[in-house]
């Protein structure tokens, strides 16, 4: 499973709530790497026997514009797709990259083909849906 971090090792707000929820090691060995991380870095935590967590730092300070790196995310997925194709994984995400990152889909999804699926990568990405807003009477 990949997701995107922060390169200050602050964790706490998006996708990363609902991982800590279920395994806690991800976001605890996150925070044992000194700041700033080296964007494009990849953290790779196993949570369950057939299972790792990829912390992929790509995302730049909150301050910026697009705080996205798309060469640090581009980066990040080779060293994920080297590690897919070594252990014959498929590799699942968020839509990574949209939200807090403030980055285009089109372009985090072409890097994630020419990166993954492109290299024989099975890629499996889940969009939250928003349930329909109640409509008043």
């Amino acid at each position: 499973m990949a997701h995107i971090c922060n390169d200050q090792g602050s964790w706490g707000k998006g996708f990363v709530l609902n991982l800590s929820k279920r395994w806690k090691q991800p976001e605890t060995e996150y925070k044992k790497l000194p700041a700033p991380i080296p964007l494009g870095s990849v953290q790779f935590i196993k949570v369950e026997n057939d299972l790792e967590v990829a912390n992929m730092v790509v995302q730049g300070p909150p301050t910026e514009e697009t705080p996205i790196s798309y060469s640090g995310l581009q980066k990040a997925l080779k060293v994920v797709a080297d590690r897919a194709l070594a252990s014959k994984a498929d590799v699942h995400m968020p839509r990574i990259g949209v939200g807090l990152a403030r980055g285009k889909w089109n372009i985090v999804s072409h890097i994630i083909w020419s990166e993954l699926c492109l290299r024989g990568v099975e890629v499996c990405v889940y969009s939250r849906k928003e349930a329909p807003k109640a409509e008043k009477d």
